[in-house]
């Protein structure tokens, strides 16, 4: 089984529907990267450093979760879910600082997006429908 196929056997498990929840994911956590990239760049002292660290533990979430997918162990699941959560928060902490910077609540927004797709995957595992005839379910429990 490819990598895609087993992200999407994962999507379609935790969401009843891969594609679209897989191409809205990528996309809201390709723009958290660039969005926070671009506040770091209007951002000074600690302020520019923590949207640094978004954007890295942003991008750096997607090792954890390729390795998750490719291996099917789910022990990578907690390296994934602590730095989205680093990256979250963070991001809701600066925006919080100045609720009227538009990068600062463009962050929070796709970010949050992008982190409820993943969290809803995630802990949807166990609630995956029956498997057709064997009275299963397909999902696994949620593994740290």
């Amino acid at each position: 089984m490819s990598l895609w196929d087993r992200a999407r056997a994962f999507t379609e498990r935790g969401l009843g529907v891969a594609e679209p929840f897989m191409f809205v994911g990528g996309a809201l956590w390709v723009a958290t990267i660039i969005l926070a990239s671009l506040a770091a760049r209007e951002a000074d002292g600690h302020e520019r450093s923590l949207y640094i660290g978004v954007a890295i533990s942003t991008g750096t979430a997607m090792v954890p979760l390729l390795l998750d997918y490719a291996t099917d162990h789910r022990h990578y699941t907690f390296f994934t879910v602590a730095l989205g959560s680093f990256a979250y928060l963070s991001s809701v902490a600066l925006w919080s600082r100045d609720l009227a910077d538009a990068y600062r609540f463009a962050t929070f927004v796709v970010q949050t997006g992008a982190t409820a797709i993943q969290l809803a995957a995630i802990f949807n595992q166990a609630r995956a429908p029956p498997g057709p005839g064997d009275g299963k379910t397909r999902g696994q429990t949620f593994y740290m």
